[in-house]
């Protein structure tokens, strides 16, 4: 998925501080299609603003730019799923998953630990509750302990 062009990413990237204003124009841009039902409209807004956080990540990885980039990944896997297309939403949260795993290991940032936790799994009892639940279950676990 790319969504900036070549042009305007790397004047981006020349002028980072204008990288928070664009992500406001594009997130603002694509709350304003959703609220039209212009679901296609809204994941190219919301792919440019995911596209923005990233380059926000690459610059300053604080969890200011990390709520950044989850936010504008859940609202564009939210349009991706108005429009039934599940396949480009699991892709971009395999995608927003990954990216966090990658930005915690080089960083050693608890910060991205919990926000991955909690985009995969919600709050935290709801993450252990899901994590006992599926040790339950799981034949290898239940043997071992007997």
């Amino acid at each position: 998925m790319k969504y900036i062009c070549d042009g305007h990413r790397q004047w981006l990237m020349d002028n980072p501080s204008e990288l928070q204003a664009g992500w406001l124009r594009a997130t603002s841009m694509g709350c304003e299609a959703m609220a039209g039902r212009q679901w296609q409209r809204a994941t190219v807004c919301f792919g440019n603003a995911v596209e923005i956080a990233e380059l926000e990540l690459s610059k300053n990885p604080d969890k200011k730019a990390q709520q950044h980039y989850l936010d504008a990944a859940a609202q564009m896997m939210a349009a991706f799923r108005r429009l039934g297309d599940q396949r480009s939403c699991r892709f971009l949260f395999s995608r927003v998953l990954d990216q966090l795993g990658q930005l915690s290991v080089r960083t050693f940032c608890n910060d991205s630990l919990v926000l991955l936790r909690e985009l995969t799994f919600g709050d935290l009892s709801t993450a252990e509750k899901s994590l006992w639940q599926k040790l339950s279950l799981s034949p290898v676990r239940r043997n071992a302990l007997h």
